[in-house]
């Protein structure tokens, strides 16, 4: 009975042995096409990268050559991006200086605008600005009131002298010569 046992015990471990190894091997055959197909998506991404490097690398040289060569006209000559940067940049400075020209002349007019209208309060003054063909005149109506210096300037103004300490003026009379 022994023999027959062990004889029985061995024939169970051979078809386990057989079934075990045939389980191994369909589970081998199982991996391995599962590496032959991911080998065969990585060599297709591989391929899709080199063809993705091309075309960005096309793209790119087309881009930098458009921005290298951007055909722009400054006075009839062609100039590059770098070229136009430098220009626009300069236009740029010169456009700050004459903004700033443009405040100060608002400054500028203000003042005399205070002053005119001073003048206007204080004087009756009125000024008025013509457009003709050749530009703008400034036509003046006489005042109302007019200080007595002012009346008086245009005949004395050049016997006009400031005193001597520089606080008064001074009419000086000139002698008439007779013949």
């Amino acid at each position: 009975m022994k023999n027959k046992l062990f004889i029985l015990i061995i024939f169970s471990l051979l078809i386990s042995s057989l079934s075990l190894n045939f389980i191994l091997f369909r589970f081998s055959n199982s991996l391995e096409k599962e590496v032959q197909n991911k080998q065969i998506l990585v060599n297709k991404i591989r391929k899709g990268d080199l063809t993705l490097n091309d075309s960005l690398r096309k793209y790119s040289e087309v881009i930098n050559k458009y921005i290298n060569n951007c055909n722009f006209e400054i006075n009839g000559k062609e100039v590059s991006s770098s070229e136009l940067i430098s220009v626009l940049n300069k236009q740029f400075v010169l456009n700050q200086k004459l903004n700033d020209s443009i405040i100060s002349c608002g400054d500028s007019l203000r003042r005399s605008n205070a002053i005119i209208l001073k003048a206007k309060q204080d004087y009756g003054i009125n000024y008025f600005i013509i457009n003709n063909s050749k530009g703008f005149v400034v036509d003046k109506k006489y005042p109302i009131r007019l200080d007595s210096a002012l009346v008086l300037y245009p005949h004395f103004k050049d016997n006009l002298k400031i005193s001597n300490d520089g606080k008064n003026w001074v009419i000086t009379k000139t002698v008439e010569k007779t013949k």
